[in-house]
């Protein structure tokens, strides 16, 4: 404001010089201010007036207006830059003083402890090596969790867009009725899927030796259905199960439970589509403080209500593997062991294949060194200590092998199958029935004594090779690993036979081995079944298929009896003789309808094979 006063009373004053009798207005510097600082002070608009009014005036002479010009068009651009420059090396200076004791005060404190400071060595390393080594050993990637973003990896997005929309136009679903739903961690709902009823909760309990522990809870209406669940499951039908499912869509148990029928039917879409559907029911319930990828959430296998989580998080991580989504997989058995280390769904026997065909060598090592399964080392295992090697190998056959030092890989497996020489004689035996290893020399190398004269005392470990063996013989299959294979068996012969030397004999291994699974006939892990390692799926017989189920979006007739289960109806052969034949065949399709025989007996329903109901 005072500024524009200013200007004001100037081009006043220069105004009124025209009219001035005595010659005009002269310019004083009596205040003691110095002309350039006047003239910078002045707006260059009152120059303009003062050529227009005080040309004849004699206070100004043509030569101090032109340089009072020049003044003005230098000095204010040379201000506003100095301005700006010293703003610039303030806030320099400022960060270069806080970068710098902040590098003063880390080098102090290394200094202290001893500890020298070294650079970065990138040396070709893959991206995300030394990232990976700083990130907690199984923290979970949101990102590799999401299945829609690892088929997009896979396939690309436009081929996954297309599938969803062609699979809309399939259900005939009009855009006008599509339900925007919840996106989860894990799961992406379907368009034609209902809105999540709710029932399922999730409770924070606190701290548990610094890990935030967890629980579902059921609500009064949700224990109700499970108390039905409970109790259809025993009747061994699978339609009333499917009549529970069309009531409520989302309880999880009967989702489970119907999601394995289809599997064993052959109908592996909606087998997936269900156990999807129940783990995203299972999602919605996630405590606000429930993050997987923190690697510090724990839930107990023992409570009740926690276990359809474990059970349909392994599954999910089988059938993803089984559709080639191996990364997915392997963030879901991180996700497993990191929820219960105990680990009661056996995740600790597919992780290793799961990072092997993910080719995530580099964290499988990583696994061996730092995780420990109670008091036994991890390439202890038959799993593990065949996948290490093959790791290691994978690793090796690298470009950058060069730069790769520690143990090779030909002497990891050397101890592999001197640890468990039957356990690499089931693999030879599992790889002849694919038609391969069928050669001379391997029938040789399998008659020696190391292998020939091999057993197992114990019934923990046979159980865990057979799982070995039925999970990643495949991995084996290979020309080029065969070849290795068979070189480092032979080798561990000729050590047995005393014909080349070596630290260890197969007698010290076989002690090794015997302290960590001594003999016995119990079977620690009888509760793994080896179906559920198997990518070959058991299908029921088609004569107990004859009888069907009912589609996920037909309609059954909705009764009051509990779960909607119909009354029985009896067809004799008079009916079937005086109704239509068509009509007839329908009837006898409905799981409620018996035909009895000639002789008047009633034809028991063929059992469905859902005995697992419960599991």
């Amino acid at each position: 404001m005072a500024g524009r006063a200013a200007h004001r009373k100037l081009a006043a004053q220069t105004s009124a010089v025209p009219g001035d009798d005595h010659g005009g207005v002269e310019t004083s510097s009596d205040d003691g201010v110095d002309e350039v600082q006047q003239w910078q002070k002045r707006n260059a608009f009152d120059v303009l007036l003062e050529d227009e009014g005080v040309v004849g005036s004699g206070s100004t002479s043509e030569e101090e207006e032109t340089n009072a010009k020049e003044c003005v068009k230098v000095v204010e651009p040379l201000r506003k830059e100095t301005k700006t420059k010293k703003k610039k090396d303030v806030r320099k200076g400022r960060r270069g003083t806080n970068h710098t004791s902040q590098e003063d005060e880390l080098e102090r404190i290394l200094t202290d402890l001893k500890i020298e400071t070294k650079k970065e060595e990138t040396h070709g390393r893959k991206e995300g090596a030394g990232v990976q080594d700083r990130t907690p050993l199984l923290g979970t990637d949101n990102r590799q969790l999401s299945v829609e973003a690892e088929m997009k990896r896979i396939f690309g997005a436009k081929v996954v867009q297309e599938g969803l929309a062609e699979e809309d136009r399939n259900r005939r679903m009009p855009k006008g009725r599509r339900k925007i739903l919840r996106k989860g961690t894990i799961i992406t709902p379907k368009d034609h899927w209902t809105k999540f009823e709710g029932g399922l909760s999730m409770e924070f309990l606190g701290l548990e030796n610094g890990q935030k522990l967890f629980e579902y809870r059921y609500s009064v209406a949700y224990q109700d259905v499970q108390n039905q669940y409970d109790s259809l499951a025993n009747t061994h039908d699978p339609n009333v199960l499917v009549v529970l499912l069309q009531h409520h869509p989302y309880h999880v148990d009967t989702l489970l439970t119907v999601s394995e029928l289809y599997q064993h039917m052959g109908e592996a879409q909606v087998a997936g589509e269900l156990l999807e559907k129940a783990l995203y029911a299972l999602e919605c319930a996630w405590h606000p403080y429930f993050k997987p990828a923190e690697g510090n959430c724990r839930l107990k296998f023992s409570h009740e209500p926690n276990k359809p989580f474990f059970l349909a998080l392994f599954r999910f991580a089988q059938n993803l593997s089984r559709r080639g989504c191996h990364r997915t997989s392997l963030q879901c058995a991180k996700l497993l062991l990191i929820l219960d280390d105990s680990d009661p769904l056996g995740a600790l026997q597919a992780i290793d294949y799961y990072a092997l065909r993910a080719k995530e060598f580099r964290w499988l090592l990583r696994m061996s060194e730092e995780y420990l399964d109670g008091q036994c080392t991890l390439s202890l295992y038959p799993n593990f200590a065949f996948s290490l090697a093959l790791a290691k190998h994978r690793i090796e056959m690298d470009a950058e092998s060069s730069l790769h030092t520690g143990e090779k890989s030909d002497e990891m497996l050397l101890q592999a199958v001197m640890l468990h020489p039957v356990t690499m004689k089931m693999l030879v035996e599992k790889l002849q029935e694919k038609g391969v290893a069928r050669e001379a020399k391997w029938q040789e190398i399998l008659r020696r004594p190391l292998f020939k004269e091999a057993c197992l005392d114990s019934a923990s470990l046979e159980h865990l090779s057979r799982i070995f063996v039925e999970r990643q013989h495949l991995m084996w299959k290979p020309e080029e690993i065969l070849l290795w294979l068979r070189t480092v068996a032979d080798r561990a012969a000729n050590i047995e036979e005393g014909k080349e030397e070596s630290g260890f004999c197969a007698a010290d291994w076989q002690v090794v081995c015997a302290e960590f699974f001594p003999p016995s006939s119990v079977n620690s892990y009888q509760h793994l079944h080896l179906g559920d390692f198997s990518d070959n799926r058991a299908l029921l017989p088609q004569e107990d298929q004859g009888a069907g189920i009912f589609g996920m979006g037909e309609q059954v007739p909705d009764n009051n009896q509990a779960a909607g289960v119909h009354p029985l109806e009896m067809l004799n052969q008079e009916d079937l003789e005086e109704g239509s034949p068509l009509l007839m065949l329908l009837r006898t399709l409905l799981p409620w309808v018996h035909v009895a025989d000639e002789v008047g007996n009633q034809r028991s329903p063929p059992d469905a094979g859902s005995g697992e109901a419960g599991r």
